[in-house]
């Protein structure tokens, strides 16, 4: 009885891991809307918002998982397109965004609130980058803040003010 009883935990908490790194379907489709970059003190929003964005999500694979990621921003001659790729990566334990560019970003989901989220570095700005599936809608923020300014304290601590917020409500 103790056996089964430990091979049901066992079975349960594997089940449980798995359901952590797969995304569910609601992900997939192509989700289209509107982006505001919105300045972080008082200042009018920058001259470029709002503006258009797509994301293109779909599987591409279950072994490894694999996803096409690809955005979109504008249309016609300012259109971007950033043909990305998401996959979990098994030893890491969580996903990477493949940029095609050599660049690769530690992606984190959290099931329960179906959200994924990322922060680095580049260039001395840190960015947070936050994907949220919300009554049907995908709600995209990109939170920019300025280089790092070391504070008087100990520990030693580093504190980053936010320069910009990109948010961006998306449909199927």
């Amino acid at each position: 009885m103790k056996f089964s009883v430990l091979c049901f935990v066992i079975l349960f908490a594997a089940l449980a891991k798995a359901a952590d790194y797969s995304l569910s379907p609601n992900w997939q489709g192509v989700w289209k809307g509107q982006c505001q970059l919105l300045n972080s003190d008082s200042r009018p929003p920058d001259p470029i918002s709002p503006f258009r964005m797509e994301m293109h999500i779909k599987e591409l694979a279950k072994n490894p998982l694999r996803y096409q990621w690809q955005i979109i921003y504008g249309m016609g001659a300012t259109r971007q397109v950033r043909p990305y790729e998401l996959y979990y990566d098994k030893q890491k334990e969580h996903f990477v965004l493949d940029e095609k560019n050599g660049i690769f970003l530690d992606t984190f989901y959290r099931a329960a609130e179906a959200t994924l989220y990322s922060g680095f570095i580049v260039d001395g700005k840190y960015l947070q980058t936050e994907e949220v599936l919300i009554q049907g809608r995908l709600r995209v923020r990109i939170y920019s803040f300025a280089q790092a300014r070391l504070t008087l304290s100990r520990p030693e601590v580093h504190t980053f003010e936010q320069a910009s917020l990109q948010e961006c409500w998306l449909s199927k």
